[in-house]
């Protein structure tokens, strides 16, 4: 029987020899076949990854992609480039068509792709890891959707690659290391994500990287020393991260860079004594919202291309370049809020110079300590249309040569030492939509040539302080057809209002306070609703916080101050399209949204951010730039943190004090059970009302709420609860009855 069956069955080494033998007939075989045919196998392959790629879109509102059919060849489908030679997919390109769903792992199978946008649409899900197979990929843009997850390390395997393009999408994670292997990369845009962790020094070794931009992220740690070998760099954005060190030194000597962007992070250092000799091609400087120090170099002069300037909240010293005026092309500078000046009357000879710069269209130096008096050359900037240099003591009259800048829209000259009368001067200033004077010591009436459609004063004492005359705030909006002229002299704003209930010396609050903040809130989004969505063209504030909360003589509140408002085109009111931001920062730091201070576009949902903060500052009695909020801390974290079994940590604890809840919620007090159903129900109010603060302070534009729907909720929360306390009451009145007789 053994001899039979080794008869009948080939012996292991005898199926090797056959299958062997089987290859070799088949690869003959194949290699006389023509190559249209092997092409053949190759469309199919790019055809089927196209449709799988299509079969995972859930939403497309435009209908692209019902030209992906058998009627057409697929190299004619809309988005796709097929190579001449051998008719495979080189290009696909659906950007900004509204797309909704999720990248399919098959777009990997297109491995002669060199071109993929898939930017401004709606993806959500992950990056596929199999996009690591697109070894002859050279532009990858993913820009602008909800992708998630983390950035795949095996995107280094495409070697080819030029453009790396996550900008704002959701990723999380840290950057990959392993991006310092892309030889050949020329820009890497990986900002305005979640990313995390330290900035890879690997990234030093990218020799042909010219533009990297990182901003908006949660990025640690220091700048890598490495990037001074980046010699091709032209641009450095490295905005709102949690940066801490310095600059590296070699960075300053690479001649290529046009921009750099520190905005908002935790560095220091002061600048090199030749950065403008270092730097000749520098264009763009923006350091604001740092802790840099020392003095301005007189070499930056030097770089003569420099348009953009914001140095902005540091702690700059000393007296500011006297030949800046050098910098012909220069259209903006902010030196606000620094310790330049030393209150002396040679401050202030840096302007002079700044006549020659005519193209400078916006000039702040508020909030430092130049004194003396304002030189009359100061007319001579005439294309500005800012100007800003409040909280100085700056002394004597205000010149008449103000009124020669006859194309300012604002001027800001508050808290100074200003004397005298307003110059009739002013009067030429027909542009003018906000003027500031509040907490000067002017004296005389205000002009009637100012143009004040109505004077409306609230109710209330007008604020003196020590030293100071009376605040006045004079607000002229022109060109926002819906609103008065208004002459606002010092009352009653939220700011104040806030400072003064939360004082020790303040009465207890109730729940009668409960309802009196949340009727503001719901003013306060309300005429937000009314500006963004009723508005035959949207309008966005850009600069609300309490002390442009005007609250009247009933409490009722109106949103003031719109001097940085700005108008929306229909089409621009989404996060992704819209007219930009004036140069420079604006807005009110800690208020302000997160995008706006890295140049972001001017959206709506700032707005929201702002209004955000504000609901939740004034339920926590904590203002966004309280001491407590530090090491990457924020109000937003602080309150999301403890919601919500730990609301009672965070809110306002006069809110929660027991004090006068008048005779009948004391009866019902006293008549309820022991069982917290008061505190309950405050409980459950406040963290709803926290809940509307935190989803509309969010990081993200695009998740936040908006104000209709904040404006919705607000309403829905003040009619469930006052229903609720208005029924306590009637319970406590009821009880109360018999002990009266």
């Amino acid at each position: 029987m053994e001899l039979a069956g080794t008869s009948l069955a080939p012996s292991l080494p005898s199926r090797i020899l056959h299958f062997h033998l089987f290859f070799l007939i088949f690869a003959t075989i194949l290699c006389f076949q023509p190559a249209h045919c092997l092409s053949k196998l190759g469309n199919e392959t790019d055809k089927l990854a196209l449709l799988q790629f299509k079969a995972k879109i859930s939403n497309d509102p435009n209908g692209i992609l019902s030209s992906w059919n058998d009627s057409v060849s697929f190299c004619k489908w809309q988005g796709v480039t097929c190579g001449s030679k051998h008719q495979r997919v080189t290009s696909l390109n659906l950007q900004g068509l509204s797309l909704s769903g999720t990248i399919s792992p098959h777009a990997g199978n297109l491995t002669f792709l060199r071109f993929l946008s898939l930017g401004d649409n709606r993806f959500h899900g992950e990056i596929p890891q199999e996009v690591g197979y697109l070894f002859r990929l050279r532009h990858f843009n993913l820009s602008n959707n909800q992708l998630g997850g983390e950035i795949p390390g095996n995107i280094s395997s495409c070697s080819e690659l030029r453009l790396l393009d996550l900008i704002n999408n959701n990723l999380v994670g840290k950057v990959p290391a392993e991006l310092g292997s892309l030889k050949k990369l020329v820009i890497l845009f990986i900002g305005e994500n979640s990313l995390t962790g330290k900035i890879p020094n690997s990234l030093g070794n990218l020799s042909s990287l010219q533009m990297i931009y990182l901003a908006e992220n949660h990025l640690q740690g220091k700048i890598p020393n490495e990037f001074g070998q980046l010699t091709s760099l032209t641009l450095l954005e490295l905005g709102v991260n949690n940066l801490s060190g310095i600059i590296p030194p070699p960075l300053y000597n690479i001649s290529s860079i046009t921009s750099i962007g520190t905005t908002f992070n935790q560095l220091s250092g002061s600048l090199p004594a030749n950065i403008g000799l270092t730097l000749p091609n520098l264009e763009q400087l923006f350091l604001a919202q740092n802790e840099y120090f020392g003095s301005i170099p007189e070499s930056l002069a030097n770089a003569s291309r420099l348009r953009l300037i914001d140095i902005s909240n540091n702690s700059f010293t000393g007296q500011f370049p006297t030949d800046l005026g050098y910098l012909k092309g220069l259209e903006s500078l902010h030196l606000e809020f620094n310790f330049f000046g030393s209150n002396t009357s040679q401050d202030l000879s840096f302007l002079p110079s700044l006549a020659n710069c005519s193209n400078l269209q916006q000039l702040y130096f508020d909030g430092n300590n130049f004194g003396g008096a304002l030189p009359s050359s100061i007319g001579n900037l005439s294309n500005l249309v800012q100007l800003g240099f409040g909280r100085n003591p700056i002394s004597g009259t205000i010149p008449e040569e103000v009124g020669s800048l006859v194309n300012l829209y604002r001027l800001d000259m508050d808290r100074n030492l200003f004397s005298g009368s307003i110059p009739i001067s002013f009067g030429k200033l027909q542009k003018l939509e906000r003027l500031t004077l509040n907490q000067n010591l002017l004296s005389g009436e205000i002009p009637a040539f100012l143009g004040i459609a109505e004077l409306q004063l609230p109710a209330c004492p007008i604020k003196e302080e020590k030293d100071r005359g009376p605040s006045i705030v004079i607000v002229l909006t022109t060109t926002i057809s819906s609103f008065l002229f208004v002459v606002i002299a010092a009352f009653l704003c939220l700011f104040y209002w806030q400072k003064s209930k939360n004082s020790p010396t303040s009465s207890t609050f109730t729940v009668d306070e409960l309802s009196r903040r949340l009727y503001i809130a719901i003013d306060v989004a309300s005429a937000l609703h009314y500006l963004h969505d009723h508005c035959e063209t949207p309008i966005v504030h850009c600069d609300l916080k309490p002390s442009n909360i005007l609250l009247d003589s009933d409490m009722t509140a109106h949103v003031g101050d719109f001097g940085l408002a700005k108008l929306l085109a229909e089409s621009a009111n989404s996060p992704s399209q819209s007219q930009t931001l004036s140069t420079g920062i604006k807005g009110t730091i800690g208020y302000m949204a997160p995008e706006y201070g890295v140049g972001s576009s001017v959206t709506t949902y700032g707005d929201v951010y702002s209004f955000g903060i504000l609901l939740l500052e004034m339920f926590t009695g904590k203002r966004p730039t309280h001491d407590v909020f530090t090491d990457g801390l924020d109000l937003h974290n602080f309150v999301k943190a403890k919601l919500p079994r730990q609301v009672m940590q965070v809110v306002d604890p006069t809110l929660l004090t027991p004090g006068e809840v008048g005779a009948a919620t004391a009866a019902a007090a006293e008549n309820m059970d022991n069982d917290g159903s008061i505190d309950d129900s405050v409980r459950e109010y406040v963290v709803s009302v926290l809940q509307i603060g935190l989803k509309c302070s969010t990081e993200v534009p695009k998740d936040r709420m908006s104000m209709k729907d904040a404006t919705s909720k607000l309403n829905d929360i003040k009619d469930t609860f006052l229903h609720r306390h208005q029924k306590i009451v009637q319970n406590g009145s009821t009880m109360q009855q018999p002990q009266q007789q």
